[in-house]
């Protein structure tokens, strides 16, 4: 299986795992604890950023840069683009927010290992509006 992790100058990789650091083959990364919260396992994964969409420009002719009307998603903290792949104004960043997507899995896990349904916080608001209906 293989993986791609991003090394860091402090030569820490960023992910985080569950349980014994020895039981996964590669040892790296920082381990999640019970308590964790979606915020600090955000920092230890590095994932504690946000993305943005940037207007994406074309170089013409002889060098000319003309705006189109494509985007590219990007690091905010960074400015490094996180696709070759351009979308259009409707892209939505609603729920692709690193943050977002951790506090979602921490949730899904919690709920599968309860045995309840998982739910996301857009459903539960669905049927409170359809409630009201």
């Amino acid at each position: 299986m293989g993986y791609i992790v991003e090394q860091y100058a402090d030569n820490r990789a960023g992910l985080v795992f569950a349980g014994n650091r020895n039981a996964i083959w590669h040892r790296l990364g920082e381990q999640a604890l019970p308590d964790d919260t979606a915020e600090t396992l955000a920092a230890k994964a590095r994932m504690n950023f946000t993305v943005a969409k940037g207007r994406a420009f074309a170089r013409v002719g002889g060098g000319e840069l003309r705006e189109t009307d494509r985007y590219f998603v990007y690091r905010e903290d960074t400015g490094d683009v996180l696709s070759p792949v351009v979308v259009s104004d409707q892209y939505s960043l609603s729920g692709i927010q690193p943050i977002e997507v951790i506090d979602f899995s921490m949730r899904w896990i919690t709920a599968r290992a309860s045995g309840q349904p998982p739910s996301s916080r857009r459903a539960k608001r669905s049927r409170l509006e359809a409630r009201r209906i």
